[in-house]
């Protein structure tokens, strides 16, 4: 019982008012690589993709308060908003260099997700020009089996930050896709479907139309080809039947 009225916590009297000031924030990914998690590379992509959210999040938040602040006439509070604005503006800055250490120097272009995250934040915070038609009249989507209905607050947060991860994960499929093809390129094989008419193929189609014994449906159908393929494949000066 003695040590149990030793771990009983004594109220503490509040500080009184603390000042916001802004400190600045550094993170060390430089040697960090895309799945820094082992083993789990959703995890590793999805935790990593909050270095994208987070500033984008900030710099709206940022906005947000400088279109507040003329109406903000108490002078603690706009002290209190400024100190914020500063704060999340070092915050941003530092995540902004984890995205230069990670997602650029493996080759990855974090724009076409940050510009979803923009728009993302002006519909959930109301900042900027953008606007939605189909929401001013009313229009949302509601997916029954999926929970997803945009016309609530919490619905369209959820349907946007899906939308954003969708688009950096096929960016990223994209990327991936474009490296593997220049990597087989550079070891001499070149894709796309393999041609059924062969140099040799062709001339004797050619043959067998200048003799003048065989239909080109039947030309094209010894060499299991369409008929427009065999014209492609004939002189300039025939005429398609």
């Amino acid at each position: 019982m003695g040590i149990l009225r030793g771990l009983t916590q004594r109220p503490i009297a509040p500080p009184g008012r603390v000042a916001i000031r802004p400190r600045r924030v550094d993170f060390d990914w430089e040697k960090a690589p895309l799945v820094w998690l082992p083993n789990e590379p959703i995890a590793s992509y999805l935790l990593g993709s909050m270095n994208l959210v987070i500033p984008e999040g900030e710099r709206m938040m940022i906005q947000a308060f400088e279109q507040a602040l003329p109406d903000v006439h108490d002078e603690k509070l706009r002290e209190d908003m400024l100190g914020f604005m500063g704060q999340e503006l070092l915050h941003a800055e530092a995540h902004d260099e984890v995205m230069n250490q990670v997602f650029t120097r493996h080759g990855i272009d974090p724009a076409p997700f940050n510009r979803q995250m923009q728009y993302f934040f002006r519909k959930t915070l109301g900042v900027g020009d953008d606007t939605d038609p189909l929401q001013q009249r009313g229009v949302g989507l509601k997916a029954l089996s999926q929970g997803i209905d945009t016309t609530t607050p919490g619905g369209r947060l959820f349907f946007h930050m899906l939308a954003a991860i969708a688009e950096f994960e096929h960016d990223l499929i994209v990327e991936r896709t474009h490296d593997g093809l220049a990597a087989a390129r550079a070891r001499g094989r070149k894709g796309g479907p393999k041609f059924k008419m062969t140099p040799t193929k062709i001339r004797q189609a050619r043959a067998m139309y200048d003799e003048g014994g065989h239909t080109v449906q039947e030309i094209a159908d010894t060499f299991g080809v369409s008929r427009p393929t065999i014209y492609r494949h004939l002189a300039e000066h025939v005429e398609r039947a």
